[in-house]
């Protein structure tokens, strides 16, 4: 399937849409003046039988002969799909092209089709995360790792974000997941760890059930002989955590997983895993304090 649009100056881009399993029409697009000229909006409709679709585009300056990956962090927008209207993608051109035009130049807007299970790429920052299903959930099967507002590597060592991902404070957290994904609630937890482990009472505090913390917990990494078995795939490790004072506290002993259920004005719901229990822990911390986030799909 081709899509040929109108030409338009400066670059003057043709389209060309391509899915699988699905099809992409109506494709608009509109083109930046002065100083934007290189920043293209881009909207279509996507149809097809597949709840969610990973979007890519390239871009060719020589008519189609040779095209070139845009890279996720020069476009604004989601790249992980569901079948829908409007689909709205902008590209900066400026930042690998700017000085670049062509009066053949084309762009190809290229759907996969996309199940949970496949990784996910963040279109801010090009970063790529697994995910898993679990019951009737789709959550990422890492920590996010996103630099936004109050977010910190433990200790300020990059290094440790690359492995525990960053630590936010909760005002931070809830606007912290990409685009079709979310901070998961206090219930949306609940509805894992009791899949999980039937023993869980999402009403009581502290260590609850018998081995949903045993079956989240990845399989190393973990202090002494606290690893878990990562049954489902979860694959949680002990990020630790930052205090409102700035002092981080228990890496690898324990991981804290915000939800986005406040408490009350200075509080909120969290969950979190420890490397001597084999429960999970549901409690409330700060809203100043910066713990981990896992995404949940829409």
């Amino acid at each position: 399937m081709k899509k040929t649009i109108s030409l338009f100056a400066l670059l003057f881009f043709i389209f060309s849409a391509f899915a699988q399993s699905g099809s992409i029409t109506n494709i608009r697009v509109e083109q930046g003046t002065g100083s934007n000229e290189r920043v293209v909006d881009i909207m279509f409709d996507l149809a097809g039988n597949s709840s969610a679709y990973d979007i890519t585009l390239e871009v060719s300056f020589d008519n189609g002969t040779t095209y070139t990956s845009i890279e996720p962090n020069e476009i604004t927008g989601s790249l992980n799909v569901s079948p829908g209207n409007d689909i709205h993608l902008i590209w900066d051109g400026r930042i690998s092209y700017p000085n670049s035009t062509s009066s053949t130049a084309r762009i190809k807007i290229i759907a996969n089709s996309w199940s949970c299970g496949d990784p996910i790429t963040d279109s801010r920052d090009g970063q790529t995360y697994n995910t898993v299903e679990i019951g009737t959930q789709c959550w990422m099967a890492e920590n996010l790792n996103y630099e936004t507002g109050n977010s910190w590597c433990y200790d300020d060592n990059s290094s440790n974000c690359d492995t525990y991902g960053r630590l936010y404070d909760w005002s931070t957290a809830l606007g912290a997941c990409p685009t079709g994904w979310h901070l998961p609630s206090d219930d949306d937890w609940c509805t894992l760890t009791t899949y999980i482990d039937e023993t869980v009472d999402c009403e009581s505090l502290t260590w609850i059930g018998t081995d949903a913390g045993y079956k989240m917990k990845s399989t190393s990494g973990w202090y002494s002989n606290g690893n878990g078995s990562d049954a489902y795939g979860f694959t949680a490790l002990p990020g630790g955590y930052r205090d409102s004072d700035g002092i981080f506290h228990y890496l690898e002993l324990a991981a804290y997983f915000w939800s986005s259920t406040a408490e009350n004005g200075s509080e909120a719901w969290n969950w979190g895993l420890g490397y001597g229990a084999d429960e999970v822990n549901r409690y409330t911390h700060s809203q100043g304090d910066g713990l981990s986030v896992r995404c949940l799909k829409d």
